[in-house]
């Protein structure tokens, strides 16, 4: 059998720092591939989401249309995609980088649009980032974030994927998540079919967090495409008729509560 597996929120501070996101989203990939007995043919996935007007993931398809590499551990490779990247380590070991968008909508909740190499305005209501989004060959993740599923913010994301009627969004549960807090109650949705939930590991603006890509995601059974990654993931994605399989532990209470101090003495 043939398996994906994949981390669907990932950031990238910059180039720098690929090496090791890919190294550490190897080691964590690899770890829960044994965990949960994928064997054969695995396809490791990262959703690579850049910041508004940020530039990452088109300085990496930059070095690999010019076959250079910021690191000697592997070579980056382009593919027919404008939204993805071969990255290869020299045993052989394989990641695909596919680009994304992460948005915030004037209500202050986060959207990743999988697939989406431009730029696109913070500041517009969640409902028209959703329509205006939907017109295009993307996947749409509503991200879980700490406080932003609360109150009014929580009503309006329950009415959004109430009102949802097609197959591009989903939600994503996500690795900073701490174990004591459960999720929201629209998850429930996404058992029953409508907006299925991707998750991420969301690595967070601090020193080293680039480790904990590959923490947390989904697996599923598919084939990639090595010529359009993106093309052929979202199309699984998008089949109700795949069973989508969320791994990774919640956040222990003390890096949640240590990494939300150090977010707070950042700003």
């Amino acid at each position: 059998m043939s398996w994906i597996i994949a981390d669907a929120h990932v950031h990238l501070p910059s180039v720098e720092h690929l090496a090791s996101l890919a190294t550490s989203a190897r080691r964590n990939f690899l770890r829960a591939e044994r965990r949960h007995r994928l064997a054969d043919a695995v396809s490791r996935c990262l959703f690579l989401a850049d910041l508004r007007d940020g530039t990452t993931f088109a300085q990496i398809r930059s070095l690999a249309e010019e076959r250079r590499t910021p690191s000697d551990a592997f070579a980056l490779h382009p593919t027919r995609e404008a939204q993805a990247v071969r990255l290869a380590f020299h045993d052989g070991c394989a990641l695909v980088l596919i680009a994304a968008r992460q948005i915030v909508t004037a209500e202050a909740i986060e959207v990743l649009a999988i697939g989406l190499t431009r730029p696109y305005a913070d500041g517009r209501p969640l409902g028209m980032v959703l329509e205006d989004l939907s017109r295009e060959d993307l996947l749409l993740i509503l991200p879980w974030g700490v406080g932003k599923w609360l109150g009014q913010r929580g009503r309006i994301i329950a009415d959004a994927v109430d009102g949802w009627r097609g197959d591009q969004l989903f939600l994503g549960d996500n690795g900073n998540r701490p174990f004591f807090w459960p999720l929201p109650p629209v998850f429930a949705a996404g058992q029953r079919g409508r907006c299925r939930n991707l998750p991420g590991s969301d690595p967070l603006p601090l020193a080293g967090e680039e480790r904990q890509a590959g923490r947390c995601g989904f697996w599923c059974e598919g084939v990639v495409d090595a010529d359009r990654p993106f093309a052929s993931v979202a199309a699984l994605l998008r089949d109700p008729v795949t069973a989508l399989h969320p791994y990774g532990a919640g956040e222990t209470a003390y890096r949640f509560c240590r990494n939300q101090l150090l977010l707070r003495l950042a700003r």
